[in-house]
């Protein structure tokens, strides 16, 4: 086990945790923030060091977390930072998030299940979730859009269909959202038109056709947008498709053009029009 501290409050945690855990490691109890990664596996034996950090504001548990360690991860009085590699077994159920007031952020890149998603969601003040790699149901979605603060949802290769966009499309809360890599056609982006409220967009490698994304002209609220990559036909967009659908959305301030294919002056333009531009 490595251990080492940042100057602006971090305690670092590297390798198999030793036997005597992670309750005395470092110099003191106060850091503001705990990384630790390649351990392996976080046990519920080892997270209950954790009691010890009371100022602890943000956990990067880079590792697998066993759901018996959870209770002791969403204890911390001040948690408002979470982000996970993988939860597992064992431990067969995710203990609810109620009682933890203060957290804001959630993520976890890595299969989380259904009934995760209704632990995680019962956080009173969760504002940004991430479930990337998920393969949700209607019911894990239905958790999402039953919390009453829930701002930011990253659902990136998560096996989002057009039946479950409609149903976050009822969302008049959701103003970010990722939903890159799923199987989404012009069915979906329609739904999608109809949140008003989206200020943040990513829709890459989604959608059939450019035409198709002419729906989301009605986001008069969109800010950023990310789309590009090939399509299910293994077809590449190009500047004179997708340029012409960014004309459309006039209040768009960033774009991400990920794998379409521009040229120089389309390029120039681009990068001239908007304040953040990437290709």
């Amino acid at each position: 086990m490595l251990v080492s501290e940042n100057e602006d409050g971090w305690l670092n945690v590297e390798g198999p945790i030793a036997y005597e855990g992670i309750g005395n490691a470092g110099c003191h109890h106060d850091y503001s923030a705990i990384s630790i990664i390649k351990c392996r596996n976080l046990s519920g034996k080892v997270a209950r060091g954790l009691v010890n950090y009371k100022r602890v504001e943000r956990l990067w548990l880079w590792c697998a977390v066993f759901r018996t360690a959870m209770p002791h991860v969403i204890s911390l009085p001040k948690l408002r930072v979470l982000d996970i590699l993988e939860i597992k077994r064992p431990g067969h159920r995710m203990p609810s998030f109620d009682c933890a007031e203060n957290l804001r952020e959630f993520r976890c890149p890595s299969g989380l299940t259904d009934s995760d998603l209704a632990a995680i969601t019962r956080a009173p003040n969760l504002v940004e979730i991430g479930a990337q790699w998920s393969h949700l149901s209607p019911v894990g979605v239905e958790s999402i859009l039953n919390s009453p603060s829930i701002e930011s949802v990253d659902l990136e290769c998560a096996g989002i269909t057009d039946e479950l966009v409609a149903q976050l499309s009822s969302s008049s809360r959701i103003k970010l959202l990722d939903l890159g890599n799923n199987p989404l056609s012009g069915r979906g982006l329609e739904a999608i038109s109809q949140m008003s409220q989206l200020q943040r967009l990513d829709i890459w490698q989604t959608v059939t056709t450019a035409n198709e994304l002419e729906s989301l002209a009605s986001l008069e609220s969109l800010e950023y947008l990310s789309l590009g990559g090939e399509n299910e036909k293994g077809h590449i967009f190009s500047g004179d498709e997708i340029v012409p659908v960014l004309e459309l959305i006039p209040s768009l301030r960033s774009v991400w053009l990920d794998g379409v294919s521009l040229s120089d002056a389309q390029l120039e333009e681009l990068k001239s029009r908007y304040e953040n531009f990437r290709s």
